[in-house]
This record gives C-alpha cells, structure tokens and sequence, in this order.
C-alpha cells in the first residue's frame, strides 16, 4: 500500500467514554496519520449529537453523524455521506458488525469497487453471539453474510478470536496496541487491585467484588478500586455490599476516568483484575502490563497464554474463591518475586503491543489482499 493511501476508519462511536474500542480506533488512526496515510475516522457517537461535526486531530479528520433513530443506532446523515464518498477511499476498516453503520458502509464500498476489511470487535465469539442469537443468525443470513463475504479480512485482535471468526470469511490476527511508557513506573502501590472498564457482567465485576469481601475481611489495610461506565445496573444491585465496602476504607467505585487517570490508578495498583467470560483482547490488561502492573485474569481473556508463558501475572478460574486466593498470593510475594513479575509484564507490552507493530500488520494484511 502506497504511504499516501487514503483509509477511511467507520466506526459507532469514537466517544472516549465507550471504552476500549472508541480509544484503539483513535490511536490506531494517528499511528497510520504519522506512517504518512490519510486518515479519515467517521461515527455517530451513540446519539450525542444532533449536528455534523468535524474536526482534525493529528493529522486525522474526524467527522461524527447525528442519529436518526437511537433504538436503531441508524444515521441517515452518515449512510448518505458514506453512499456519496467511498470512492474517495483506497481502503476502509468497518469496526463492529451487528449495526447499522457497517451494513452502510461495506454496501457503499462494494458499490464502489473499494476493499474494506471488518473488525467485530468480538461479537462472532460464541459468548456474544449467544445474546440475541435469533436476532443475529437473521442477520448474518442477510445482510451480515453479504459483510463478511466481501470482506478482505475479518480484522482479529487475538489467535482465539480467529479461531472463533475464521468460519465467516479470511482472517487476519492483528493485536492492538497501547502507549507504552519509556521506562517503568516507581509509584507506590498503594491500591491492592484494581478493575478498570465497563461493568459488564460479561467482564465479571460482581466476581471482583465478592473476592474483594473475601480478602477484606482478613487484610484490614487492603484498598481496591472498581472504575468504569456502568452498562449493567451494577451499581444499583450491588449497592449495599458497595456502600459498606466504601464506608470501611476497602472500596472506592469510580465512574469514567480519563486515559491519564486510568494511567495513573493503573501504576498505583498491585494488580489489575479481569475475571472476564470472554476478552479477544482486553486492551486494560495490554495497559496494565505495560505500565508493569501484573495482571490476574481468566482463561476467557486473550492474553491468557501470554501472561502465563512471561509470568507476568496469574491465570485464574472464573470464580470468586480463585480470585481472592490470587489477590493474597500477589500480595504475598516477596519483594523480588514482585519485581521480576513487574518486569515481566512490562517487556512483554513492549514486545507485543505497540501502535507502531499493530499498523504494520494491518497494512501487511491489507497489501497481501491487494
């Protein structure tokens, strides 16, 4: 792909507030802005707006679409935007599959003669698809077959979420990337662990929060932290064991953090937590690890085999028993048994998980479909 290819990035939402996917798609576009592509990222950001806006931003244009109809997450503004310029694009990467925007725009691209590759952000993993499953099988025999047919690639962020999508269509393993710090972070670690991200029950904070009754009712100076978005009444069912956590020193629930925030808990924090059904990446573990944060994850998170083969945290059984019992055995480490997992974690962020790498492989996926 010649560097001043044009790409065209289509998204939902670009809004930092979703979480991990909205923040890799804007890091990946300035990575591909500064390799000397033209970068275009559009999106609707789930109804905040109620006027076209545009913007650049290192090098990038963003533009976001105001919604027709929230229910349907459908812009009409968008799909007439995209129908009127994908001919403009030599490439685009459509992010998501069960929305309106993606059935738009691979449409649009195929009516243009215009290569698109499409990341599903997960949604082919068994796990996902079992939520609305009559709802998704009508579409992948519709509309969603014609996506991922005409597809170059099915974009994977992990080997285990290609193992779950190669049955749609090709598939390229393309893992995402994260800021890596030059050096390791010497804050003190003053939070026991953390979990930072949505509060899914898919992501298992109520498994953390148990754990956290566990470990609290024998480590009297053990300190957490639960930060994210709120998407599942988390909060609201869990608001007593909350509030007496909150009351005794153990617990401190945070809404959104910004990056630098996320950051800044992140390298305060003995561990990070993931007890997650199914992650094809978990892009809060790649940040843990590399500010050296070891991590205590599952088996349902891509990063398990990694984390494993570098020491560089534990792998647990979805359980709340499993989970308590690594927190003490992390807290219990010596000091130097610490540090080499520490380090550890943090090499293995450097070695796998940089913007500069996962660009690389993007554009060697799409010049090998070329």
């Amino acid at each position: 792909m010649r560097p001043s290819s044009h790409i065209l990035i289509a998204m939902a939402s670009i809004d930092p507030e979703k979480g991990g996917p909205s923040t890799a798609a804007r890091a990946m576009a300035i990575e591909l802005a500064r390799n000397g592509h033209r970068v275009t990222v559009t999106a609707h950001d789930d109804g905040k707006l109620r006027r076209r806006s545009e913007a650049v931003e290192h090098g990038v244009r963003f533009i976001r679409f105001p919604l027709t109809s929230f229910r349907l997450q459908y812009s009409r503004a968008y799909n007439s935007w995209i129908k009127a310029n994908a001919k403009n694009f030599d490439f685009v990467l459509i992010n998501s599959l069960f929305l309106s925007h993606t059935t738009a725009v691979s449409k649009a691209c195929r009516m243009a003669g215009v290569p698109y590759a499409l990341r599903p952000h997960g949604s082919l993993n068994r796990s996902d698809m079992n939520r609305h499953l009559v709802r998704k099988r009508l579409y992948l025999a519709s509309l969603g077959r014609k996506a991922l047919k005409h597809a170059k690639f099915i974009f994977c962020t992990s080997e285990q979420e290609a193992q779950q999508a190669k049955s749609y269509g090709s598939v390229k393993v393309i893992p995402l990337g994260v800021s890596l710090p030059s050096k390791l972070s010497d804050a003190s670690k003053e939070i026991t662990a953390s979990f930072i991200g949505r509060l899914a029950e898919k992501k298992g904070p109520e498994i953390f929060l148990e754990a956290i009754k566990q470990v609290a009712a024998e480590r009297e100076t053990s300190t957490f932290v639960i930060a994210g978005p709120d998407d599942s009444g988390f909060r609201k069912r869990y608001g007593d064991d909350i509030d007496a956590l909150q009351g005794s020193g153990h617990l401190r629930v945070l809404e959104y953090v910004t990056p630098d925030e996320r950051d800044e808990l992140l390298a305060r924090s003995s561990m990070f937590v993931l007890p997650s059904r199914d992650e094809n990446f978990g892009i809060a573990v790649a940040e843990s690890l590399a500010l050296g944060t070891p991590v205590v994850i599952t088996e349902g998170v891509s990063h398990a085999d990694a984390v494993r083969r570098a020491n560089a945290g534990l792998v647990i059984a979805r359980t709340p028993t499993h989970l308590a019992e690594a927190i003490r055995t992390l807290m219990d480490l010596p000091l130097t048994s610490y540090t080499r997992m520490s380090i550890a974690a943090y090499d293995l962020a450097r070695a796998n998980y940089s913007w500069e790498r996962s660009v690389r492989l993007l554009i060697d996926a799409i010049e090998q479909t070329a």
